[in-house]
C-alpha cells in the first residue's frame, strides 16, 4: 500500500491553481454585465448541510443581524464579536486573538465559517467585516456539527443574500494614537438567467503602537532581585481581501454553487525592549530590538449540489479545498549594558497549509418537521513547516544555527445521524449521535515520528417544552472534545528570545497528549415578560477528563514548559440576558444586559485550583436611541479578575480593563455616514505572575497600554 498520505494525491488532481485564480479575479468583471433583476436574489450557503427552519429550535442559537453588528464601525470579525453578548476578544501582542465564550476560549470554543470549522492558517483577525452577513452563537451544536464546542460555538454567515444589481461601497477611516488606518470595500451582485452572483473587495492599511511595561522582584536574600522592563513595538498590517459566489438554479430544481475566498496579508512588527537591573545579576541583553514581517496567502474554494427534494428526502454534497501559504522573518540583535551589539539571531520559516473536504448530507422530514437527518464526511490535511535559526555571537563565540523541517498529515472521517420528535403538546425532542475518527501522523528531522488516532464519539440529547406563547423550557446533554494541537505534540524545544525564567519558558511538545473529554448538562428558559420585554436564565455544567494544562520544569538552569493531562475539572455557570425595545414619542430605544458567572475547579499537582485564563464573571450593558435619520448607542462591558495556579509552583491573577464604546449614524438617501470611538476610557490591562518555589518567590507585575479610536465611516449603496 502506498505510504502518500491522501492529500499528497489530492493535491496532484487540483493543480489548477492559476485557472482558478483566474476565475476568481474574473468573477468581479463577469457581474457588472449580467442583467438587471429587480429580485432579490440567494446565493447558496455552503455550510455544514444541516438544515435550517424548525429543527433549528433545538440549537438554543442567538442570531445578530449585520445592520446590528456594524453599529461601531469594524472592519474584521473580531472587532465584530467583542460587541456581542457573552463574548470576550483577548489579544495578546502580534497574536492573532482569543475568542472566548462563557468566559473560556483557547480550544474551548468553536469557530465556524458558513458552518464548517475555520481552516488551519485562518483566524478571525484575517476575515474582514464587510463579507459577513451574520453571526449566530450556539450553546449546544447538534450532532451535524463538529462537538469541539464544550463553551460553545459562533458560526461566522458570509453574505448569501444581495440585491440583483446593486452596489454597495464602504470607506474607513480609523483614527488611533495619532495614526490614521485607510479600509475600503466594495461589493457588487447581478444576475443573468438562471445565473447569479455576487463580487466582495476589501483592503485596508492598519499600524498600531503598543507599550508593555513590567516589574520583576525576588524575595530571596541569597538571590535578590529587581528589574523593570519597558516594551515599545509598532504593529503594521496590510491586507487584500476578495469573496466571489456563483449560482446556478437548474431546470431539474437542482442548486449548483460555488464560492471562492482569497486573502493576502503582511503583518509586521518592530520591538524594542530595555531592561534595567535595580538588583541582582544582569540579564543577557539588556538592550534589545527585533523586527518580524510575514507574507501569508490565504485560499478557500468550495462547491456546493442542492439535489431537489424527492419521496426519499433531500441531499446535500459539498466539495471544498483550503491553503494557507505564509513565509516569515524574525531578526534579534542583543545588546549589553553598555548598548554594544554583542549577538544577532535571524529566524526564517514558511508553513504550507492543505486541507480538502468531502460531505454527504441528507434529510428526510414530513410536514411537521420530524424526521431523520444524517451525513458523512471526509476531511484529510497537511502541514509542512521548515524554520531555519542561525545566531552569530559578536564577541568571539562560534555560530550556532539549526535546520528544522516538519511534516504532519491528518484525516477526520465523520458520521452522524439525527432524529426529531415534535408534539402537539409542545414537546420537542431531538437525539443524535455523532462519531469522528481522528488520526494524526507527525514527522521531523531529528525526532521519532508521532503517530495518533482515536475515536470520538458524542451523543448528543435535547428537549424543548413551549409551555405557552413567549414561555420556552430547554434541557440539553452531550459529550464534546478538545484536541490538542500539532504544536503540542512535537517534542520540539522553542527558545525564548531573551531572559529565560518562570514567567517567559521555552516551550516543547508532548507526543504522549491525550485529548480532553467533555461532558456536558445545559438547561434554560425563556420567557416574555411584556411585549417589549424578553428575559433569558441559563445554567450549565461540565466535567473535564484527561484537561491539558502546563508542566513548568528546569534543566540546567534552563525552565521550559511543556502540555501534559493534569487530570480531571468540574465547571458550572450562569447567564442571563433582558432585552427590552420600545418607544417614548418619536424616540425608539434598545436596551440589552447580559450577565454571566461562571465556578470551576480543577485539581492538578496537588493544589486545588480555578481553571486557568477562565474570567469568572462580568456583564454588559448595551443602550440604542434611534429618531428619524439619527441613531446612537452606548456599549459598556466589564470582566472580573481571574486568579488561578497555572502549575504548581506558579499563580497568576489577570486584571481586565472596563471597555466603554460609542457610536453615532445618520442616514440619507442611499448613505449613511457613521462615527464611533472604542476603548473610550483607554485603560490598561494588568497581570500579576507569582512563582514560589523551595522558599524562593518571584513576582512579576504587567502592564499593557490601550488606546481609544475613532472611526469615520461612509457608506453608499447604488
Amino acid at each position: 500500500m502506498s505510504d502518500v498520505h491522501p492529500v499528497r494525491r489530492l493535491q496532484a488532481v487540483f493543480r489548477l491553481r492559476h485557472l482558478v485564480c483566474l476565475l476568481a479575479g474574473g468573477t468581479g468583471l463577469f457581474l457588472p454585465q449580467m442583467r438587471v433583476s429587480a429580485q432579490e436574489i440567494q446565493v447558496v450557503r455552503v455550510n455544514s448541510g444541516a438544515p435550517e427552519g424548525r429543527s433549528d429550535e433545538f440549537s438554543n442559537k442567538q442570531s445578530f443581524q449585520r445592520a446590528q453588528l456594524m453599529q461601531f464601525g469594524a472592519t474584521d470579525a473580531s472587532e465584530l464579536l467583542r460587541q456581542l453578548p457573552g463574548v470576550q476578544i483577548v489579544q495578546q501582542g502580534s497574536k492573532a486573538s482569543e475568542v472566548r465564550l462563557r468566559g473560556m476560549g483557547n480550544g474551548y470554543v468553536q469557530i465556524l465559517v458558513d458552518g464548517q470549522l475555520m481552516p488551519r492558517g485562518f483566524s478571525v483577525d484575517s476575515i474582514p467585516a464587510s463579507q459577513i452577513e451574520r453571526i449566530e452563537i450556539e450553546r449546544t451544536p447538534g450532532a451535524g456539527q463538529s462537538q469541539q464546542a464544550a463553551a460553545g460555538s459562533i458560526n461566522l454567515i458570509l453574505k448569501p443574500r444581495f440585491r440583483a444589481g446593486q452596489t454597495e461601497t464602504e470607506l474607513t477611516q480609523a483614527f488611533r494614537q495619532g495614526r490614521w488606518s485607510p479600509v475600503f470595500a466594495v461589493r457588487q451582485s447581478g444576475q443573468h438567467g438562471d445565473v447569479s452572483g455576487l463580487w466582495n473587495l476589501q483592503t485596508e492599511q492598519q499600524t498600531d503602537d503598543g507599550l508593555l511595561q513590567a516589574d520583576r522582584r525576588s524575595n530571596d536574600v541569597q538571590h535578590t532581585m529587581q528589574q523593570t522592563l519597558t516594551e515599545t513595538s509598532q504593529q503594521r498590517k496590510t491586507a487584500l481581501s476578495s469573496q466571489q459566489r456563483l449560482q446556478w438554479r437548474m431546470p431539474s430544481g437542482d442548486q449548483l454553487g460555488w464560492q471562492s475566498w482569497l486573502q493576502w496579508l503582511r503583518p509586521q512588527q518592530d520591538k524594542q525592549r530595555q531592561e534595567n537591573v535595580l538588583a541582582g545579576d544582569a540579564v543577557p541583553f539588556p538592550f534589545n530590538q527585533s523586527q518580524f514581517a510575514a507574507l501569508n496567502r490565504s485560499w478557500r474554494q468550495e462547491v456546493q449540489w442542492d439535489k431537489a427534494e424527492a419521496d426519499w428526502g433531500k441531499l446535500n454534497m459539498i466539495a471544498g479545498w483550503n491553503q494557507v501559504l505564509r513565509r516569515t522573518r524574525y531578526d534579534f540583535s542583543g545588546s549589553d549594558q553598555q548598548n554594544r551589539l554583542t549577538e544577532k539571531r535571524l529566524v526564517t520559516g514558511s508553513v504550507h497549509d492543505n486541507e480538502f473536504r468531502l460531505a454527504l448530507n441528507w434529510q428526510q422530514l414530513n410536514a411537521d418537521e420530524q424526521g431523520w437527518k444524517g451525513g458523512i464526511s471526509w476531511q484529510p490535511a497537511s502541514r509542512t513547516e521548515t524554520r531555519d535559526e542561525t545566531d552569530q555571537p559578536l564577541n568571539g563565540g562560534m555560530p550556532e544555527s539549526d535546520q528544522r523541517r516538519f511534516i504532519a498529515d491528518s484525516s477526520r472521517s465523520t458520521l452522524w445521524l439525527e432524529r426529531n420528535w415534535f408534539q402537539q403538546t409542545g414537546w420537542h425532542q431531538q437525539a443524535g449521535l455523532r462519531m469522528e475518527y481522528w488520526q494524526n501522523r507527525l514527522r521531523s528531522n531529528g525526532l521519532a515520528d508521532v503517530t495518533q488516532g482515536r475515536w470520538l464519539i458524542s451523543p448528543v440529547w435535547q428537549q424543548v417544552w413551549k409551555a405557552s406563547e413567549g414561555r420556552e423550557w430547554r434541557l440539553g446533554i452531550s459529550q464534546s472534545w478538545k484536541l490538542p494541537t500539532a504544536f503540542q505534540l512535537i517534542p520540539r524545544r522553542y527558545r525564548v528570545d531573551d531572559h529565560n525564567s518562570p514567567f517567559n519558558p521555552d516551550q516543547s511538545g508532548n507526543p504522549a497528549l491525550k485529548p480532553e473529554a467533555i461532558t456536558g448538562i445545559e438547561f434554560s428558559h425563556q420567557r416574555t415578560l411584556d411585549k417589549d420585554t424578553a428575559l433569558e436564565l441559563g445554567m450549565f455544567a461540565r466535567r473535564m477528563r484527561d484537561r491539558i494544562g502546563y508542566d513548568l520544569t528546569q534543566t540546567n538552569g534552563i525552565w521550559n514548559s511543556s502540555p501534559v493531562n493534569q487530570g480531571n475539572a468540574r465547571w458550572l455557570g450562569v447567564e442571563a440576558e433582558l432585552k427590552r425595545d420600545g418607544k417614548l414619542g418619536e424616540l425608539r430605544y434598545q436596551i440589552r444586559w447580559h450577565a454571566y458567572a461562571n465556578w470551576s475547579r480543577l485539581h492538578a499537582n496537588g493544589v486545588q485550583s480555578r481553571l486557568p485564563e477562565q474570567i469568572p464573571y462580568g456583564s454588559q450593558w448595551q443602550l440604542d436611541l434611534q429618531q428619524g435619520a439619527w441613531k446612537t448607542g452606548l456599549s459598556l462591558q466589564w470582566q472580573g479578575k481571574e486568579t488561578y495556579n497555572e502549575t504548581g509552583v506558579l499563580q497568576a491573577e489577570n486584571h481586565h480593563p472596563l471597555q466603554l464604546d460609542w457610536y453615532l449614524h445618520w442616514q440619507h438617501g442611499n448613505q449613511q455616514f457613521k462615527l464611533s470611538v472604542t476603548d473610550m476610557l483607554a485603560r490598561s490591562q494588568n497581570s500579576d505572575d507569582r512563582f514560589q518555589w523551595q522558599n524562593q518567590t518571584l513576582e512579576e507585575n504587567m502592564r499593557v497600554s490601550k488606546a481609544r479610536t475613532l472611526k469615520l465611516v461612509w457608506q453608499s449603496k447604488l
